[in-house]
């Protein structure tokens, strides 16, 4: 019986770029090819046989593009037998680059949504890449996006997880208006989408305790808080509970004002000035804040 796979040393010219290749774009390949100039290459590349003598790459197009850079007449190749099927190569594409973390969030999903047009389900997909299908399946939201959406992920200009949990708001809007799911039609991400405005804002503020993350947009939480705020809002789940800091909150009750508080901070103390009859407006006026933010309504307390 013949291997599974075969270790072997192969010339540069019979090996093949996969036009199925999942990344999109090989980026800068100085750094690697200094490094195969100087040491070689020392991680195999994946291909299998073609109907002729090439060797078609199912991972490690980089390697080999930094090793033509440099003249290399041959390279280390692990050659994966019998593998003719597409969807099966994409499996393997998938699998070889996520393990070693090389491609961004909008590649992966396109990878997942290749093999779920080949007619792979959910559960399928999670088997035979070895990936959760938790995050199988909020990667595959990204799918929801036009192409300038995830051009905007891919360069830089939008969160993946921001848009996300944009996909995730439409899609539950659109369940209430027309009370079942819109499918086939792409979601836009409007970069101000979440903002100090949107219903849920309150929500993500009274949670978010996080300073190093970054805000999204001119919203008073991060992306995190913003997608778990929406995913409770969207399945009827309790909220998350609040994330204050009980001696931050305390030292500001008592009169420190001058105490760095978070959106979650001013949430908590905003709720104890009131609940101990003392005016919104004082505590405004002690702290330069804008209470209004940071008080729930009679809805939002409930829900809470």
């Amino acid at each position: 019986m013949k291997a599974r796979q075969t270790v072997t040393v192969q010339p540069v010219s019979r090996l093949v770029a996969n036009p199925a290749n999942i990344r999109d774009d090989l980026g800068d390949l100085t750094e690697m090819a200094s490094s195969i100039r100087e040491h070689g290459v020392l991680q195999p590349l994946t291909a299998t046989e073609t109907h002729g003598e090439q060797l078609l790459l199912l991972a490690g197009h980089r390697r080999l593009a930094a090793a033509q850079l440099v003249g290399l007449a041959s390279v280390p190749v692990i050659i994966r037998h019998h593998i003719a099927d597409e969807a099966e190569q994409t499996i393997v594409m998938l699998v070889e680059n996520v393990q070693r973390r090389d491609l961004s969030p909008v590649e992966k999903a396109e990878a997942f949504a290749s093999l779920r047009n080949r007619g792979l389900t959910l559960t399928e997909i999670t088997r035979r890449t070895g990936v959760r299908q938790s995050t199988v399946s909020t990667l595959l939201a990204l799918m929801d996006l036009d192409e300038q959406s995830r051009k905007e992920i891919r360069e830089g200009h939008v969160n993946a997880g921001d848009a996300i949990a944009a996909v995730r708001e439409v899609r539950r809007a659109r369940r209430e208006a027309a009370g079942t799911p819109e499918r086939g039609r792409p979601v836009v991400v409007e970069p101000y989408h979440f903002d100090l405005e949107h219903p849920l804002s309150p929500q993500v503020a009274r949670i978010c305790g996080h300073t190093t993350r970054p805000r999204v947009n001119k919203s008073l939480g991060c992306g995190q808080c913003w997608e778990a705020v929406i995913r409770a809002d969207a399945t009827g789940s309790p909220m998350p509970e609040a994330a204050f800091d009980e001696v931050v909150v305390a030292r500001i009750v008592a009169g420190r004002t001058d105490v760095h508080a978070t959106p979650a901070d001013r949430f908590e103390v905003a709720r104890r000035w009131r609940a101990q009859g003392r005016s919104l407006s004082d505590l405004g006026a002690r702290t330069g804040w804008n209470v209004a933010h940071y008080v729930l309504t009679e809805d939002q307390e409930v829900s809470a």
